[in-house]
């Protein structure tokens, strides 16, 4: 018996700036959830269940072709309900080492710094909506990732929720709003609460989960989104019985904080993730997604799948961007 994994979320184009490396292109957003799912996926092929991972979002007519050829390597992926648009891709522009200064886009477009990062996305295309997402119903699972936070709309989500055995949720760029000259700033989303409330699973990282909780991203008592996130698996529980179960707080390279509901009660643990020397960490979120979410479908734990999610975001730190598939199972293999 196989199982279906759909991904959501937004197929981006990046440009990678890294002090005194070279400047790297490579297709980012939801490719890098899509690339890690694949091949993790063909890893354990032999295996029962079997998954499938059929992504969806909408890919512009500039890079169908490359999309569509990078991603027929893996066999386990269906590209059926790929949407083709026929304008342009979004680009994205990522630059480290800048103290998480601006970053100048067309149009005049800028980025929000985070952390030691600038992040700049333009030409987004439209969120999906419910007719958009109709034929993912009846999915084992749905990793749905606010690559940009204008990925689906909180309606057609509510239908992926409805209709769907699991969904995991990465919040990503939820917490970021747009200004109206370009700029991205962190906000607490509008219904923020009724997104984390259509999930079982929510991942996201301090910055992220303190914005939610109405807090500064960066400068805030870190017991304060503790107990935020508390709070929400005792909401969660009173008001949709499940939902969500597990919140995984992303640390970077200290692994990975879980808190979830067992017995009555919110049991925590702190994962840690194995030592790499880090090449490149855009996409590491993506992948400790991608590898926590697979695990679940195969039926780990909390525990068991975090671990597997921090190997695959450590994984993803040793290479830039989203090479071939040959290179993308090494450095898997390699942890």
């Amino acid at each position: 018996m196989s199982k279906r994994l759909a991904v959501v979320g937004t197929l981006l184009v990046d440009t990678i700036h890294r002090p005194d490396l070279a400047i790297v292109e490579s297709f980012g957003g939801i490719a890098y959830s899509v690339a890690y799912l694949a091949a993790l996926a063909d890893q354990t092929a032999h295996a029962a269940p079997r998954v499938g991972v059929q992504p969806i979002c909408r890919v512009g007519a500039d890079v169908w072709d490359d999309v569509t050829a990078a991603w027929r390597q893996f066999p386990c992926l269906d590209l059926s309900l790929l949407i083709r648009e026929p304008g342009a891709a979004p680009r994205n522009t990522l630059v480290y080492g800048g103290g998480g200064g601006e970053v100048g886009g067309e149009g005049g477009a800028e980025a929000v710094g985070v952390g030691d990062r600038s992040e700049c996305p333009t030409g987004l295309l439209a969120p999906l909506s419910d007719q958009d997402i109709v034929l993912a119903n009846g999915a084992d699972l749905i990793l749905v990732n606010c690559i940009t936070g204008k990925d689906i709309s909180l309606a057609a989500l509510r239908i992926l929720s409805a209709g769907c055995g699991r969904v995991y949720l990465d919040v990503h760029s939820l917490v970021l709003g747009f200004a109206d000259d370009g700029k991205r700033f962190y906000r607490q989303p509008p219904d923020g609460l009724e997104w984390l409330s259509c999930a079982d699973v929510v991942q996201c990282n301090r910055a992220e989960a303190a914005t939610l909780a109405g807090l500064d991203a960066f400068e805030h008592d870190p017991s304060g989104v503790d107990e935020f996130l508390q709070g929400q698996l005792v909401w969660a529980s009173n008001r949709q019985p499940g939902r969500p179960s597990v919140v995984v707080l992303t640390e970077g390279a200290k692994g990975a904080t879980l808190l979830w509901r067992h017995d009555g009660r919110v049991e925590r643990a702190l994962i840690p993730a194995p030592a790499v020397e880090v090449l490149d960490p855009t996409g590491a979120g993506d992948a400790f997604g991608a590898g926590y979410a697979l695990a679940w479908l195969l039926g780990a734990g909390p525990r068991e799948a975090a671990a597997l999610g921090t190997r695959t975001g450590a994984a993803a730190c040793t290479v830039s961007g989203i090479p071939e598939a040959a290179r993308l199972q090494k450095a898997l293999e390699a942890l």
